[in-house]
């Protein structure tokens, strides 16, 4: 049984890599086309940013919580509180992620013009703390998320060749995406009462934060990595380089996913 369990999650991880590549792949020529530079570069300046602030809502949770809750896995009542507690403190790093946000978006001016887009992204945000992605990886359960991924990756793939035709569609597609990557979220935080009782902790223990903040701590540096080429390039220039330079950085990020599923 073990065993079987170990093939089904390799098909069910491969299955998810698979529709991550699919979705930019069909995508990607179509929006490039019918959005334009300017539009993209706007897009992918509040993405950029956007991450630094998903950063601070995640801080360490994800790691930290798959590699303690499996200990209490067999304890439904130790569980439910565990959960509890680490979902209380994602909830918590989430509000003062947007508090953050909120006066970042109020008092730098280089964000202004991109507020709407930002604060639709921005949903993003909560939507990834509610998935409580780190109960389904505690028990190992794959399924759902492929499941759901695929249905929003296709209704999303529909959505978007129906409502948008041309720059002026900039928000929707920004919408769409947001359900394309993060609409699962309220689906599997309803779904994972299947597992565990969630409730608020006003509390949480203490000796959850130091681990948290050391994985912290060591993601702070790939997201800098990631997203800081965006960022500068759109703080020293326009949307009109930055969705140049996006665009080439989209193809080569498809190539190298492709690349890093076949090895997988």
């Amino acid at each position: 049984m073990k065993e079987k369990s170990i093939k089904l999650n390799a098909v069910l991880n491969v299955m998810k890599t698979v529709l991550s590549l699919v979705f930019p792949l069909i995508t990607f020529p179509y929006i490039t086309r019918v959005l334009q530079v300017n539009a993209i570069g706007k897009y992918d300046f509040s993405v950029s940013v956007i991450n630094y602030f998903s950063l601070i809502a995640a801080l360490g949770i994800t790691t930290y919580a798959v590699r303690e809750g499996t200990k209490y896995r067999g304890d439904q009542e130790k569980m439910n509180q565990f959960a509890s507690e680490i979902f209380s403190i994602n909830l918590y790093a989430t509000i003062v992620s947007y508090i953050l946000l909120f006066l970042a978006l109020m008092f730098v001016d280089k964000l202004k013009s991109y507020n709407i887009v930002i604060g639709i992204l921005s949903l993003e945000i909560l939507l990834a703390t509610l998935s409580v992605v780190w109960i389904y990886n505690i028990y190992e359960d794959f399924g759902y998320i492929t499941f759901v991924t695929f249905i929003l990756q296709f209704v999303s793939i529909i959505l978007m060749l129906l409502f948008v035709h041309s720059a002026d569609d900039l928000y929707k597609y920004v919408i769409i995406s947001v359900i394309s990557s993060s609409g699962s979220g309220l689906f599997m935080f309803f779904h994972s009462r299947k597992y565990v009782q969630l409730h608020l902790v006003k509390k949480p223990p203490l000796k959850h934060l130091k681990p948290i903040m050391i994985v912290f701590s060591t993601t702070i540096a790939a997201t800098i990595y990631i997203s800081s080429d965006t960022t500068i390039l759109g703080w020293l220039t326009d949307d009109y380089h930055v969705g140049i330079y996006g665009t080439a950085a989209k193809i080569y990020k498809i190539v190298k996913q492709v690349l890093n599923a076949v090895v997988a």
